[in-house]
């Protein structure tokens, strides 16, 4: 047996294995190399059998009530499919643990999955900072350590992790809905972040002023606390296609009278769904097999047939300065 796939979707009631604990029933299984099993209701803690499948490419265990801290025993999965087989989503090293109730301290273990591509941690209790042992990870598209709003937040509370600029195939960075505090800081290298394509770090803590990068086609910044001048270069964003700013206390400067239309000035209300909950990792890696810039506008225009997004969150932190004039 290859490939288990005990989802919702696949209705497991002849089993019985769509809620209560994981069987650890897994040890012997040297060929498995899919194992999914989310959308169910597992709960109890991930069985240590599991991570004695030593063929596994991908795990797929989101959207459980799996508790407990995760354990290092994970760091045995070390023969996962690398960042060459990307554009066969088969084939890619994926760690899904979304939307449970895990909890506890980012397990170091997972640093030594050194061909980690995609990195699903949301929507769980996580605490304390996120290790810098991650730059191990240099195959590394997708950290996701956000919150997904079912199940709560992770509260990770740390400074931003600018050490994550060196990762060479980072696509996918979102870290909102947690207790990251201070400024993002300038970079010290020549291309932080020199394959970022969407970049999520909204509903924090973050201050001071806004840096610019290139190559974004999405970004997220509301609610936080970010002062001065939105920058003019973010107007020269050609492949930019959503852009918030909002819940923050900036000065639109050039860029307002540029892209902001004084007549339509949306009110985003505290707790309203923003645009990265709309979205997953999934969606940017639809069209990986089509090429990577193709894949990623596909992936928007499913999302967004209308005009830009950022035009509209952009108008909130720009709105009662037009209705002073």
């Amino acid at each position: 047996m290859r490939h288990l796939d005990i989802t919702v979707v696949a209705a497991a009631e002849f089993l019985n294995l769509h809620h209560g604990e994981i069987p650890d029933a897994f040890t012997g299984q040297h060929q498995l190399s899919y194992l999914f099993l989310q959308n169910n209701l597992f709960s109890g803690q991930i069985p240590p059998s599991v991570f004695s499948l030593l063929s596994l490419t991908q795990l797929l265990l989101s959207h459980n009530q799996l508790q407990g801290p995760v354990s290092s025993s994970i760091s045995k999965l070390v023969n996962l499919a690398g960042i060459e087989n990307l554009q066969h989503f088969n084939q890619t090293a994926v760690l899904d643990l979304n939307s449970n109730l895990l909890q506890g301290p980012l397990p170091l273990s997972i640093c030594n999955l050194s061909s980690l591509a995609i990195l699903d941690f949301s929507g769980n209790n996580f605490t304390s900072g996120i290790p810098e042992c991650l730059l191990l990870l240099k195959g590394l598209t997708v950290l996701d350590l956000g919150s997904n709003n079912f199940q709560g937040n992770n509260k990770i509370t740390d400074t931003f992790p600018t050490w994550l600029e060196t990762l060479p195939y980072l696509w996918v960075l979102i870290l909102r809905h947690n207790r990251f505090h201070g400024p993002i800081g300038s970079s010290r290298n020549l291309l932080p972040f020199p394959s970022i394509r969407i970049f999520d770090l909204s509903h924090n803590s973050f201050t001071d002023k806004l840096g610019s990068l290139d190559m974004l086609q999405s970004l997220d910044l509301s609610w936080n606390q970010f002062t001065g001048k939105i920058p003019e270069q973010l107007a020269n964003l050609t492949s930019l296609a959503v852009l918030d700013l909002s819940q923050n206390q900036l000065d639109c400067g050039e860029i307002s009278a540029k892209h902001v239309p004084p007549s339509s000035m949306p009110q985003q209300k505290d707790g309203s769904e923003d645009f990265a909950s709309k979205f997953s990792w999934r969606d940017v890696l639809m069209g990986c097999g089509c090429g990577l810039v193709f894949g990623f506008i596909m992936g928007l225009v499913m999302l967004r047939i209308a005009k830009p997004e950022w035009i509209i969150n952009i108008s909130e932190c720009c709105y009662q300065k037009f209705k002073r004039r």
